[in-house]
């Protein structure tokens, strides 16, 4: 009996001291050197995206990837001695995690405010021409001769302006997606070879209001589905659009019924909702008007609900995922006898008295923050850029009287303080 206690005693110590064990062990109690963080890094893994993990090792589950060119804020570094990585802890979209910083780049603080440039002493000449190169490399634009494209701006983003021209109350841009396929390399050099004339027309006309004013542009980021709306403005509120829906992790452009798919729709129940969706926007952009020239009237009804009309609507998510199409839509009484509008697939036609709005960036500290709630007295989940256009859905007021917009931006939502934003279209 006594032989046999000893030989279960000696059994129970050899598991208990297995390296394996031990090793286990130490990863579920934490057995890190924590140090604290505060850099910025910018995902840059060779596969394209990091793991975003419960805990600073790969014995911890994987609760998402984080694609290439997202920007990330350290907030707590941990030595892992068993896998011999470095985590970095940040808070992405709302939800504390780890990423290997192995995967990522350092870069410098992105929102950190420009200081002011100092006024330039006035010359008797008139100034060269500027010539600016993109802010993606391996882009290879043309060099237009005598281009008037004064700025770059780059924000770190999937999305940003390549180039941008600020003339008094307007503000040109031309967007560059920031992925680096073939595929993509070429939407952008057609995007500015589209867009470049038209603003360097617009500036150099002696009445531009009569070109091209305004060209801008919003992107939403919704799981793997970019959507980037390019909007082309002219004379009054007509527009034009183009729409590119981009697969981030495969870097090249998507099908509309690829789209559709994604937010939630059939290709049948899609033309269905749509088709309503149309519809109902048509009776509340036209009926008032109805009596004024009932003939015409009809024949734009039967112009939006044609199956050509519909086939060529163009669909893309927008900031809360929702499918959204841009659909030409007849107007009766009115200079045009159509116009482009957006329409939301779950709300086609909304209450534009309660905040339901497009408002543009104009914060003279060159961006405006998106906070949790209403009110700067918490921690900003994004900075919005000066120019950026976004969807206000909601407004409220905080202690200090100022008027807060509630809008989704780079896949995040919250509150932005309107007094920094000029209504747009």
């Amino acid at each position: 009996m006594k032989l046999a206690k000893r030989i279960i005693a000696l059994i129970c110590l050899i598991f208990l001291l297995m390296p394996g064990t031990a090793m286990a062990d130490a990863a579920i109690t934490g057995d890190y050197n924590y140090q604290p963080g505060g850099f910025y890094v910018v995902v840059d893994a060779p596969d394209g995206y990091v793991n975003f993990r419960y805990g600073p090792g790969l014995e911890y589950g994987i609760n998402f990837p984080i694609y290439n060119g997202e920007i990330l804020f350290i907030n707590t570094t941990a030595d892992n001695y068993y896998d011999g990585l470095w985590w970095g802890q940040v808070d992405y979209n709302g939800e504390y995690g780890w990423i290997s910083i192995s995967q990522t780049s350092m870069i410098d603080d992105p929102y950190e405010t420009p200081q002011p440039e100092p006024e330039p002493e006035p010359e008797t000449l008139p100034p060269e021409p500027v010539t600016q190169e993109p802010v993606t490399q391996a882009l290879d634009f043309a060099d237009p001769a005598g281009t008037v494209i004064t700025g770059i701006r780059n924000t770190g983003y999937l999305v940003e302006d390549a180039f941008y021209q600020e003339d008094g109350p307007y503000l040109y841009t031309i967007p560059v997606i920031n992925l680096e396929s073939s595929e993509i390399l070429d939407l952008n050099v057609r995007i500015y070879e589209e867009f470049y004339p038209m603003i360097q027309s617009a500036l150099s006309d002696e009445t531009p209001w009569e070109e091209l004013t305004d060209s801008t542009y919003t992107w939403n980021l919704n799981g793997d589905t970019l959507s980037l709306l390019i909007y082309k403005r002219f004379s009054g509120p007509w527009h034009e659009y183009e729409v590119y829906n981009i697969s981030v992790s495969e870097q090249r452009i998507l099908e509309n019924r690829s789209v559709i798919n994604a937010g939630g729709y059939t290709q049948d129940s899609f033309l269905e909702t749509a088709a309503r969706a149309m519809e109902q926007r048509f009776h509340a952009s036209n009926d008032e008007r109805k009596d004024m020239a009932p003939d015409w009237y009809d024949k734009s009804l039967d112009f939006t609900m044609s199956s050509e009309n519909l086939e060529a609507v163009m669909p893309y998510l927008n900031g809360d995922g929702q499918l959204c199409v841009i659909a030409e839509i007849g107007l009766v009484g009115t200079q045009n006898s159509t116009s482009w509008s957006e329409i939301c697939l779950a709300n086609p036609t909304p209450d534009t008295t309660n905040g339901n709005n497009y408002v543009r960036i104009i914060s003279g500290n060159g961006s405006a923050a998106l906070y949790p709630e209403p009110g700067n007295d918490r921690t900003a989940l994004e900075q919005i850029w000066y120019g950026q256009k976004v969807y206000i859905t909601n407004t409220a007021s905080s202690e200090d009287g100022r008027i807060w917009g509630y809008t989704a931006y780079n896949g995040k939502h919250g509150w932005i303080a309107l007094d920094e934003t000029v209504e747009a279209r």
